[in-house]
């Protein structure tokens, strides 16, 4: 094998290592995946909201996160797709997708709940509890299923 042929070979090796690297990076095993998180309370600032989800209410407000950095949630009646990002510092980005329209209803908090995970900023777990901290000083509290 000629010198520019091995120059060649090992291009096409790196560039195939490359994209082997970068499908692995898109791979996480981040504490949130594993669990599907149940919603126990709402707390927002800006304007102040505070809402507890009763028990019996949890399920129909969760997000779970998948290890191909999407997740998959439930906001009351609808599923909402979505992406989402870790980096420095716990920092943590979500951004809902594609949803169901369904109507659920005058006390549903499916909408507020949606939008306060696409203004999510951050997050910490401790044990079975994750909290989103958001935008607005605000967070979503959940406790892992």
């Amino acid at each position: 094998m000629t010198t520019r042929n091995r120059l060649i070979a090992a291009a096409f090796a790196l560039v195939a290592l490359g994209a082997l690297l970068a499908a692995c990076s898109a791979q996480t095993t981040s504490a949130l995946v594993g669990k599907t998180w149940q919603l126990t309370l709402i707390s927002e600032r800006q304007p102040a909201f505070q809402g507890v989800v009763p028990l019996d209410q949890q399920a129909n407000y969760t997000i779970t996160f998948n290890a191909d950095a999407t997740a998959n949630i439930r906001a009351d009646c609808n599923n909402v797709s979505a992406g989402w990002k870790e980096g420095a510092g716990a920092s943590l980005t979500i951004t809902p997708g594609v949803s169901t329209m369904a109507a659920c209803g005058p006390t549903s908090m499916g909408d507020r709940f949606v939008r306060d995970l696409g203004n999510t900023v951050s997050y910490g777990v401790s044990g079975t509890t994750l909290t989103l901290n958001l935008k607005d000083a605000g967070a979503l509290t959940f406790t892992g299923k």
